[in-house]
């Protein structure tokens, strides 16, 4: 093709030698870039906005992942797995998810030298109700404790703390922070309304209400519990016991102590070594429970009626002679005969013609950590 070029030119005879010199060089020129422009492959349009798309698809793809990345090592078959939040019918706020390791040791108390409640592995269903208050370091790896119920057949029915490693939780979870917001203190009441402040940007009310209790032995320190029984509870909440200081508004997180249902009132002895709470399903003769703060162990269970009267380790108890006499002296059994003898008053008569029972019972002063009795005296509480 060349020549062909080349030989037209030899017969314009009256252009300039230079001219022709230079319009050789351009065709060759021009020969070269048209032969190496064919060879290429030009993309299609549709094929590069197809890649561009990709690419925008992938980035996005990896920084969801990341958003959402996980403590722990990710089982391959669990590499997908995203958790939720779940309401509960109270409206406490849960969080749906999956173990993510083997050989995986649920405790009684968060912390590895607590108590091994059992040994569970991946794979597994269970539902977070609960933060530690603060990070550990197991195995070298740093984290937080989360309370979790277990939830398919494996798991169903238990209960403990896991770490978080060990577990899907977001790597961006943090521990709620309950700060003191406001109170209404009513003269004379044992129980009142505190509103708190949740220091986290959630769909749950950072603004939270609960009710706190007296205690009896120091009028500065009212209790609460707080768990998922609470409606505005959130997963990523520290569970347990806190008390707050009437003085300088100070809320403190004091024990790991939770209960399944909810509870009329918590209290702590003045040591902070003893909580006791209301557990009552009757409402005549109400029930309550002393725990050990450190281990949880349950230390005493027993009845009162009105109040408890802490003061150090000591309640005020009632007692059925009839169906509990082991806190009871023989003395005390005798002074319950006697009683026995007393005619009924006008109420209680009538209480028993409509079908209604009335129970003497024994009060006392009990130690719970000595385990000894003072006898108070005998009464009659009528069960409608």
């Amino acid at each position: 093709m060349l020549l062909k070029y080349l030989k037209f030119f030899d017969k314009i005879i009256f252009m300039d030698k230079k001219i022709y010199i230079l319009l050789c060089i351009c065709l060759l020129f021009t020969s070269c870039f048209k032969t190496e422009s064919q060879n290429e492959e030009v993309p299609a349009v549709n094929d590069y906005e197809l890649s561009e798309k990709k690419t925008e698809v992938s980035e996005n793809v990896n920084l969801e992942k990341e958003e959402l990345s996980y403590e722990g090592e990710i089982h391959q078959e669990l590499s997908d797995f995203i958790g939720e939040i779940v309401v509960k019918g109270n409206g406490a706020s849960l969080f749906d998810t999956k173990t993510c390791n083997e050989n995986i040791e649920i405790r009684k108390l968060p912390s590895s030298d607590s108590e091994l409640v059992y040994t569970t592995y991946d794979n597994l269903s269970y539902t977070i109700a609960g933060f530690s208050d603060s990070k550990d370091i197991l195995n070298e790896e740093e984290g937080y404790w989360v309370f979790a119920y277990g939830n398919d057949e494996e798991s169903q029915g238990k209960s403990g703390w896991i770490f978080s490693k060990n577990i899907f939780v977001s790597s961006f979870d943090e521990v709620s922070n309950l700060e003191f917001v406001s109170a209404e203190i009513i003269e004379n009441k044992a129980f009142i309304t505190i509103e708190l402040f949740r220091n986290k940007n959630i769909s749950a009310a950072n603004k939270i209400e609960t009710v706190v209790t007296a205690n009896k032995g120091d009028n500065n320190f009212y209790y609460f519990t707080w768990n998922d029984t609470k409606s505005d509870f959130f997963y990523t909440d520290p569970v347990g016991v806190f008390s707050w200081n009437q003085e300088n508004n100070e809320i403190k997180h004091v024990s790991y102590h939770t209960t399944e249902s909810d509870t009329k009132w918590t209290v702590l002895s003045n040591d902070f070594a003893y909580i006791i709470e209301d557990c009552s399903l009757n409402s005549d003769i109400s029930e309550f429970s002393v725990y050990d703060s450190s281990t949880e162990e349950l230390v005493f269970y027993g009845r009162y009626f009105e109040d408890i009267n802490l003061d150090g380790h000591e309640v005020t108890i009632v007692v059925n002679p009839e169906t509990e006499n082991n806190l009871l002296t023989d003395e005390m059994l005798s002074e319950f005969e006697k009683y026995k003898e007393i005619s009924f008053t006008e109420e209680e008569v009538e209480a028993i013609e409509n079908g209604n029972t009335v129970l003497p019972l024994i009060r006392c002063r009990y130690n719970f950590t000595e385990n000894t009795t003072v006898f108070i005296d005998c009464l009659r509480i009528i069960l409608y």
